[in-house]
């Protein structure tokens, strides 16, 4: 029945329905049946400007079922040209992914460009995207009360002297205001 009232209009201004979840207040996509099939997230890039959730969803129910299918939009609600698909099965996302990845935008709408094609990938989080490239920090240290000092105002190298016994420090920083003056507190990432 959802399917059905996936997309209502509203007061003249296309919605879009979930399901809802009564125990976190908040609307989420459908679980899925089996408990051992895990959602599927495809990253959708360079879409058809024209293109709504409706016609996203339209697109990508052909390879599996459609959890949920989101737009990006900005506050004018234009479309910034990406887009996330959650398929129920991995299945139907790698199929999604190898039909619609590199696919022409004149299949897809009227009067498109036909030099743009979709970019379909696996949606992956950024630290996953990022890999060990990343700087990771898992001791953060939050400083405030900085010591009074007679030649100026605290700074990093300051900081760092402070801390520096109690291990190697991968980075330090102070908290500035516009005009570039210590707001009074800061961090130390400790490497290890």
């Amino acid at each position: 029945m959802l399917a059905e009232y996936r997309y209502p209009i509203i007061k003249g201004e296309q919605c879009r329905a979930l399901p809802f979840n009564y125990k976190s207040n908040n609307a989420v996509p459908e679980k899925p049946k089996h408990k051992q099939e895990q959602p599927f997230t495809v990253f959708v890039k360079n879409c058809p400007k024209e293109w709504t959730h409706e016609d996203l969803y339209g697109h990508f129910k052909q390879y599996g079922k459609v959890l949920s299918a989101k737009m990006s939009i900005d506050a004018n609600f234009t479309t910034r040209g990406y887009a996330f698909v959650t398929f129920d099965s991995a299945k139907a996302g790698q199929k999604a992914i190898q039909q619609s990845n590199g696919l022409s935008h004149s299949g897809l709408c009227e009067n498109a460009d036909d030099e743009q094609k979709l970019a379909v990938s696996e949606y992956l989080l950024k630290q996953d995207r990022l890999g060990s490239t990343a700087q990771k920090c898992s001791t953060n240290l939050y400083v405030k009360n900085f010591p009074a000092k007679e030649a100026g105002e605290f700074a990093e190298d300051d900081l760092r002297a402070l801390f520096e016994e109690f291990g190697e420090i991968a980075s330090v920083a102070i908290m500035r205001d516009d005009s570039n003056k210590s707001k009074g507190f800061g961090f130390i990432c400790f490497k290890e």
